[in-house]
């Protein structure tokens, strides 16, 4: 077990400070992705989605509208609803932390052996699998 708490604060140390560098914090980072797969969710499941109040999640909305990575649209039947969709710069943003993410780990994984390889992928299979349940 302290070999996964390990591996885990070593790879969010990893894969942090690209994505800060990118400008954006690790949640802000979250949100536009989930928006990325998500085009125009609402507050409250954005809200949902990252465990986040309902005030905490007004204020990264904001953070990322000031940044113009989003934009929110009142909803055209109900003005108390809000969607919430990636801008151009929002996009370039989950792209270029994706573009970083996997060539941190293509370079871990790059030097591994392809036994090491397959055997990762079998136990990270697993316990997806696992936790899905």
């Amino acid at each position: 077990m302290q070999s996964l708490m390990k591996i885990r604060r070593i790879a969010e140390q990893s894969f942090i400070s690209p994505i800060k560098d990118g400008g954006v914090t690790l949640l802000q980072n979250q949100a536009l992705l989930h928006l990325k797969d998500h085009h125009g969710c609402t507050v409250g499941e954005l809200s949902a989605k990252l465990g986040l109040s309902s005030s905490s999640a007004a204020q990264l909305i904001e953070r990322l509208i000031n940044l113009d990575a989003i934009k929110k649209t009142p909803d055209a039947e109900d003005r108390r609803i809000a969607h919430l969709s990636l801008t151009k710069i929002g996009l370039s943003q989950t792209e270029v932390a994706h573009s970083m993410l996997a060539e941190k780990v293509g370079n871990v994984f790059s030097q591994m052996p392809e036994k090491d390889l397959k055997e990762v992928v079998r136990i990270f299979t697993n316990f997806l699998k696992k936790i899905e349940k």
